[in-house]
């Protein structure tokens, strides 16, 4: 059922009520204004309980047959994707898909395919775009506060699937974030080099990229004992440093004293410390915000007309492209087959 822009609250489907689902519940019910969730999606015997008074159907067949939803949001295991959003797209709903878009990138090609066919708006929930911390940190680099970008590095470690054995591999779990980022920040990244670490599976892995004229190095891993999520940008003129989990930037620019120095000119040695340790820092302000909360916004207000959907199914089969990439080149380090290697059975918070 195609969606009516007049209609007042957009009606929709919620398909997967693991982890993710369950945090895709809480917050369309803080929507109530947008939305209203009108049925739910899952197989297991406690998604009933989970729901509340909304229906829960075991298929999307039997959900589509009993509501008249405008939308829906796919929190299933990655590896439901492909056949869930297929059956969605022939529905015509337009949809909120959480990443990676599909297990493989040919299901994801054949998605964006699917959906570009049927006129069907497909959304990959690439939800660190709508960190406020990123976002800030994209309109910075696009004001040329930094000037021309060296390097981008980031760090987004710990924070394990509840199941590991389900989860595959680190890069599609984890990586496809930062190398959206970056795609986002910068243009088209190519991946140069990729080494991991390998226990049961790929559990850690580091990446270097290239984007422009920029050098790009992301690592991740399952290992950490510690949640952390860094976004660091340098250029010629300055230096954005992020905590994604805590939403704060900090924009340092060369010392004063430096900058104004002439080439032939000496200073005594504390000007010289003091150079150092006072640089023009400033703490960027923003206002938190629940990212995967103004993601579902967005989305609600693309299907509604009010602006266009964001992080389409082409930037969501590029960042899985680009993850599948860096599998092949450590499953190659690792003289290990890369179908040793499934990508990840349930999507985990970034």
């Amino acid at each position: 059922m195609a969606f009516n822009s007049r209609m007042a609250r957009t009606s929709v489907l919620l398909c997967g009520l693991g982890r993710m689902g369950r945090n895709h519940l809480r917050l369309l019910r803080t929507l109530s204004s947008q939305c209203e969730v009108v049925g739910i999606v899952d197989p297991a015997t406690q998604a009933a309980k989970r729901a509340g008074d909304i229906p829960v159907f075991a298929t999307v067949d039997e959900a589509l047959s009993a509501t008249q939803p405008g939308a829906a949001v796919v929190a299933t295991p990655t590896a439901t994707h492909f056949e869930v959003a297929r059956r969605l797209i022939e529905a015509g709903l337009p949809m909120l898909l959480e990443k990676p878009i599909a297990a493989t990138t040919a299901e994801g090609e054949a998605l964006m395919q699917a959906a570009e066919q049927a006129s069907v708006p497909v959304m990959v929930g690439h939800v660190e775009r709508f960190n406020p911390a990123v976002v800030a940190i994209r309109r910075l680099v696009r004001e040329g506060q930094l000037g021309d970008i060296i390097n981008v590095s980031a760090r987004r470690v710990g924070g394990s699937p509840q199941d590991v054995t389900k989860a595959g591999h680190v890069l599609i779990d984890l990586a496809v974030h930062d190398i959206d980022i970056t795609a986002w920040l910068l243009g088209e990244p190519r991946l140069y080099a990729a080494q991991g670490h390998r226990g049961r599976y790929v559990d850690a892995a580091t990446l270097l990229f290239s984007c422009g004229s920029a050098t790009v190095d992301i690592h991740v891993n399952w290992v950490s004992p510690i949640k952390i999520r860094r976004l660091s940008v340098t250029g010629n003129d300055g230096h954005l440093d992020a905590n994604l989990i805590t939403q704060e930037v900090t924009l340092t620019r060369s010392s004063p004293i430096l900058m104004n120095l002439n080439p032939d000119q000496s200073m005594v040695f504390d000007e010289y410390l003091r150079s150092f340790a006072q640089p023009d820092r400033i703490q960027v302000g923003i206002q938190t915000r629940e990212p995967l909360r103004e993601e579902l916004r967005a989305f609600l207000n693309a299907v509604a007309g009010l602006s266009p959907m964001p992080v389409g199914a082409a930037e969501g089969v590029r960042a899985l492209r680009l993850a599948e990439q860096a599998r092949s080149e450590i499953s190659r380090s690792m003289g290990v087959p890369p179908s040793v290697m499934p990508p990840p059975l349930e999507p985990s918070p970034s």
